[in-house]
């Protein structure tokens, strides 16, 4: 089987470890873990520690001073000019008479080497050891359970088995299996390009067909996802390099920096002088000494005429050009740890980027508020932010982005003062609605619902279209799911608004409740490109770099934003489309798109390994 096709279809270990976890209830998970709600023991956690190291994912090794001290002085070039001022020492001082003892030759190409050994070496040290500095600047704890007491320790000294609590604004430590959930969701951008929370739940296990979609199980998290709301405890099933961060972090942190144009056209003309120096030094030896006569003085003009032959000067002013490129990168910002980076990154053809958060602004904005007939509707706007203000909560960045509208277009104060909270009826994953119940002083209640289209169909039975209300039809659905799938592909996330007046009695309301709903206008949310984005592109693709998306969002959005920052749409290929893939197709694959979406982190670093291993 093809290198390739083994690579983009194998399936690790871990990864079926997790799969078991998530189908597992908590207590058996527990069980598995070898571990209990009350926490591991200071005991069994330090066997533990030792066993599986620090919690801490793979960076590449620190370099040493004596690292960057070979670095800078052993290059081919400067050995060449250490191999000729070697020659010299011999020919100008050592076999020479007193009276003829020049170490001119010797001493200009040994103070060329210096010079340029000692820039890079100091300018390297400089910029590392800063580096090091802000990173140990930085220190993260945990909240876990240990002795049966919660207690704040050390992210790097989690592992397995430990009980963690998590509550909103705190960044998941290790992978987790959680127990128990409380409205609890996250946001796993980093992890699969994903800008809108999506709610966790401990009992949920995830369904038989979606088990390939291991990020999206409903009942673990992973390393770097964030907690936007709720609280929750869970137990730690991988920690370090064994979770889906640290094995993607591993894969790179393993991939070998490869040699840029710049790295081999010093070594080229560092063959070209060894070999013109081969060749014509000899060359000169035989015809001076053929016809002078005298070998000797044959012999000491070859060798000047190879030391001739090497411009000393090149190591110096390649050096103090680096050292120049980084001086002014840090004027906007960037710290340059190692020199030669500056050449790996001007020899860049290919720039792989996310999208949320990197093309886009990851804010969620309110771009639509239409009624039925695809109008503006402040009512439409109204209703929504009543539901989206006096919810208590997940406030996500739809709610934001509503309240953000209605605070731009209407006169909220006014809302605010007109109308109290009754009751409401919170969103929970299976409904994917949430419901509000406001009363207008000197009026009757509302009870106000938007969810997910499918989700909100299903409880209404009437449709408001202007001022008339009608029958919810089959008909109708059809026209309004139609209405949705257009602006799914201008890139917009929908959500379906709709109200019942004077519902039932106050303290009586449920799920129950959400039934013979009137359907009156659609939220279409976008998450914008930055403003700056499509200029920065242009740059690029004048510069002869080739943008990539490779994001874990779905095909619509992602093409969506892609045309407006102006990237190549033509080819959209997403994880299942590599699988059963020969070698040659899945690089002629990868060459000729420009979006990748659904993709875990683990194919995100295939696809870049891959584009490497076809040259760039």
């Amino acid at each position: 089987m093809a290198k390739n096709k083994l690579l983009m279809n194998k399936k690790t270990a871990d990864t079926e470890f997790v799969k078991q976890i998530a189908q597992q209830t908590p207590e058996e998970a527990l069980k598995t873990l070898h571990s209990s709600l009350d926490g591991l023991s200071s005991t069994e956690a330090k066997e533990r520690l030792e066993k599986n190291g620090l919690n801490e994912v793979a960076t590449k090794k620190h370099n040493t001073k004596l690292h960057f001290f070979i670095e800078s002085f052993f290059t081919p070039f400067t050995m060449v000019l250490l191999l000729l001022a070697t020659v010299s020492l011999f020919t100008d001082y050592v076999f020479v008479p007193a009276d003829q003892k020049d170490l001119s030759t010797v001493i200009i190409m040994i103070t060329m080497i210096i010079i340029s050994g000692l820039t890079s070496f100091i300018q390297n040290v400089k910029t590392n050891d800063a580096v090091e500095d802000l990173l140990n600047m930085v220190s993260v704890t945990t909240n876990i359970r240990r002795n049966k007491k919660d207690k704040e320790i050390s992210t790097k000294q989690v592992v397995v088995g430990d009980i963690i609590n998590i509550h909103a604004g705190d960044m998941v430590p290790a992978d987790i299996r959680l127990l128990q959930t409380k409205d609890l969701f996250c946001s796993s951008s980093s992890l699969n390009g994903e800008s809108t929370p999506v709610e966790k739940i401990a009992t949920k296990k995830p369904d038989q067909k979606d088990m390939d979609q291991y990020l999206d199980y409903p009942d673990v998290i992973y390393q770097g996802t964030t907690i936007v709301s709720g609280s929750g405890v869970g137990v730690v099933l991988a920690t370090g390099e064994q979770t889906v961060f640290g094995r993607l972090a591993k894969d790179i942190s393993n991939n070998d920096v490869k040699e840029t144009n710049f790295d081999v056209g010093i070594k080229n003309i560092s063959k070209l002088l060894l070999t013109m120096t081969a060749i014509i030094a000899p060359l000169v030896l035989i015809i001076n000494g053929l016809t002078k006569g005298n070998w000797l003085n044959a012999l000491l003009f070859a060798i000047a005429t190879a030391v001739g032959l090497t411009p000393e000067m090149l190591p110096v002013i390649v050096t103090s050009n680096l050292v120049k490129g980084s001086l002014e990168m840090s004027k906007h910002g960037t710290i340059v740890k190692k020199m030669n980076s500056i050449q790996n990154f001007g020899a860049a053809d290919i720039l792989c980027t996310d999208k949320t958060g990197t093309l886009t602004q990851n804010k969620v904005v309110l771009e639509r508020h239409y009624n039925l007939n695809m109008k503006e509707n402040p009512q439409v706007l109204r209703l929504a932010y009543l539901n989206s203000y006096f919810q208590t909560g997940m406030h996500d960045l739809m709610d934001q982005a509503i309240i953000d509208a209605a605070s731009d277009e209407l006169d909220v104060e006014e809302i605010k003062h007109d109308y109290t909270k009754v009751d409401e009826i919170p969103f929970d994953f299976k409904r994917r609605r949430m419901s509000v119940v406001v009363k207008r002083h000197g009026d009757g209640r509302i009870l106000v619902t938007k969810g997910a289209a499918e989700e909100m169909l299903a409880c209404c039975n009437r449709v408001q279209v202007g001022n008339h209300i009608s029958d919810l039809t089959d008909e109708y659905k059809e026209k309004v799911l139609k209405h949705i799938e257009d602006l799914n592909k201008d890139g917009l996330r929908v959500v379906l608004l709709a109200y019942q007046n004077n519902p039932a009695q106050a303290g009586e309301f449920n799920v129950s409740d959400e039934k013979d709903l009137i359907l009156t206008g659609f939220l279409a949310f976008l998450d914008p490109p930055k403003d700056d984005v499509k200029d920065v592109l242009k740059q690029l693709k004048q510069d002869g770099i080739t943008v990539k998306i490779l994001t874990g969002d779905n095909a619509t959005v992602t093409k969506s934003v892609a045309s407006r920052v102006g990237l190549n749409t033509e080819y959209v290929y997403s994880e299942k489309d590599f699988v059963d893939k020969g070698e040659e197709e899945i690089k002629k694959m990868v060459e000729e798109c420009s979006l990748f979406v659904k993709l875990s982190p683990e194919y995100k670093a295939k696809i870049i390994q891959i584009l490497k291993e076809n040259g760039h």
